[in-house]
């Protein structure tokens, strides 16, 4: 049981950096939506509560979700829409992969739980590092459950 919610922890740390971006615009312009978006999400998971449990880890998925519903309605500047691209595919690798995370530790399967986390986590730090390359800081953000 604690190796789990060490786990359920992890995903959290994991889950966190996700978040949004932009449309057919001026750089400026995309990189404000796409902020915006980011930081409407990062709010969100900010809300959850700080007792991490599979329920939180949940709503982290369901805030990245919608948030990546956002970014792809965002249609950036033609000179950044291959790194947009790969933002978004990046970031829902991430939620795919702590999917995967969430299944594995529910089975008790600490060696997949363990092999899912590392790849949810390359993922997370993908998807921040294009983010950055953005000029997305709030989409590089590393937000975590702050609520009661």
């Amino acid at each position: 049981m604690r190796a789990r919610r060490m786990t359920i922890a992890a995903v959290s740390l994991t889950l966190a950096p996700m978040v949004a971006a932009p449309s057919s615009l001026g750089a400026s312009s995309f990189q404000q939506k796409a902020d915006r978006a980011c930081a409407k999400a990062g709010a969100a998971v900010e809300r959850l509560p700080k007792n991490v449990t599979v329920t939180v880890i949940e709503k982290q998925i369901q805030i990245a979700d919608a948030m990546l519903k956002d970014l792809r309605a965002i249609n950036p500047p033609a000179t950044s829409a291959k790194k947009y691209d790969k933002f978004i595919t990046e970031t829902k690798d991430q939620v795919v992969d702590v999917k995967a995370v969430l299944s594995a530790a529910e089975q008790n399967n600490k060696s997949k739980t363990e092999s899912e986390l590392k790849k949810a986590t390359a993922a997370g730090k993908a998807s921040d590092a294009t983010a950055r390359a953005l000029g997305l800081a709030a989409c590089a953000k590393d937000y975590q459950p702050e609520g009661k």
